[in-house]
This record gives structure tokens, sequence and C-alpha cells, in this order.
């Protein structure tokens, strides 16, 4: 695989987008904790489109509750419709039909994430702010470390919100 560098997004031209890309792939195979497994699907044809580029991939909780997989996809989306390009954690419901309902009800809004939502789709956006801050960073290792803490605060999210409400 190429090496990776910092990245700088200028949403009018998208001049970083194959670092940034770079980096989500990597965040994403760096991630997996004690309550979750990613496994980026690569080959996915759907990873890059008109208006994303990003990857697909499996969100596996560790607990032995019997929850499925969730397939997620993580990167950039510059879909004007949505506002600023930013970086998002997006479910669709095709791809996640077991869970996509409960999730889509009950995912809280949260300061650490946009919430976006259709009848088939939702994204967890990053916050302008937030992006702006780690889009200036200097070097790949702070960006990384910060898009980590994303993607990690929207699986754990993902992960609660898919399991049953308690009464």
């Amino acid at each position: 695989m190429a090496e990776f560098e910092e990245f700088k997004i200028d949403p009018r031209s998208l001049t970083g987008l194959t670092s940034i890309v770079r980096m989500v792939r990597r965040t994403l195979e760096a991630s997996s904790t004690d309550l979750y497994q990613i496994k980026v699907r690569e080959e996915f044809k759907w990873n890059f489109g008109d208006h994303w580029a990003g990857y697909f991939f499996y969100l596996t909780p560790t607990a032995k509750d019997g929850a499925e997989s969730l397939m997620p996809w993580y990167g950039l989306d510059f879909n004007a419709d949505r506002g600023l390009a930013t970086i998002a954690v997006a479910l669709h419901q095709g791809e996640n039909p077991t869970y996509f309902a409960r999730i889509a009800e009950h995912l809280p809004k949260g300061p650490a994430y946009e919430k976006w939502a259709d009848s088939e789709f939702l994204e967890m956006r990053m916050p302008e702010a937030q992006f702006k801050s780690i889009n200036n960073l200097s070097s790949k290792e702070e960006q990384l470390r910060g898009l980590k803490e994303f993607v990690k605060l929207c699986c754990e999210e993902l992960l609660r919100t898919m399991q049953p409400q308690k009464r």
C-alpha cells in the first residue's frame, strides 16, 4: 500500500481526496476495540460514488449476545445537499435491514456528530469546526488520532443503539 500523508481538503477542489481516503482506511484498520471488531470491505463497489469516498466495513460486536454485524460506511461525504464536505459514518437500510429502523429511530443527537437521516439512510456527520480542526493539523499522526476518536464514538453509538431498549 502506498504511504499515506496528512490531508488538506478544500471542498471546492478536493485535491486531498487520495490522502484522506488512505487515512480513512488506516483509521478503520486500527480502530477495533474490546467492544467490537472492524473489517474493511476493500472491494465493495459502493465504497466510492458521485459524492462520497471511503469504505464500507463490518462492525462486529465482541459480546456474545447474538447481535449480528452492522455494515456502516466511513469516509468523506461531499454531497452539497447535506452541507459542506465532512467526515461521516453512514448506515444504509439496504445493507443493514435487521437494525436500521431501530438505530434510525433511537440514535440520539449528540455534540460530537450531526445526525442526518431519511427513510433509507442515516449519517453521523463530523461537525464543521471539528473537521476544520483536524484538516488543519500539521501531522498525519494527529489527524489519524482525531479520525479514530470520531469513528470510535460513532461505532459505540451505533452498537449501543442497535440493542433493544431496556424498560
